[in-house]
């Protein structure tokens, strides 16, 4: 199988997987309960406030295991890796260390 259409399969797997979560989207959703009795907006349209925390976590995370998943099912069963990549592009030395240049990272991070 040809690396384009690998990436043609993670690429639209993942878009898909985005698409799938968008139409489900509505319908994630956790009950209402107020058992303190607290009076606000929340409560009077009876909207859990943990719906958006539970929505985000379930867009990003499933296009993002799907992503990686399959990324790893196609290419050479491992995880990218920061230093390989720039050992690839000749702009690390063998003898470069994460941690010694840790800010670095931090910053650009």
């Amino acid at each position: 199988m040809s690396k384009l259409l690998k990436n043609t399969i993670i690429a639209l797997s993942t878009l898909s997987s985005i698409f799938i979560v968008s139409f489900f989207w509505k319908s994630i959703e956790l009950p209402f309960s107020n058992t303190d009795e607290v009076v606000g907006l929340l409560s009077i349209k009876k909207y859990n406030p943990l719906n958006d925390t539970i929505k985000y976590i379930i867009f990003i995370s499933i296009p993002l295991l799907t992503y990686i998943l399959l990324n790893y099912y196609f290419f050479e069963k491992k995880f990218i890796n920061l230093k390989e990549i720039l050992r690839e592009k000749n702009q690390l030395s063998d003898d470069f260390k994460i941690k010694e240049n840790k800010f670095i990272f931090l910053f650009l991070f």
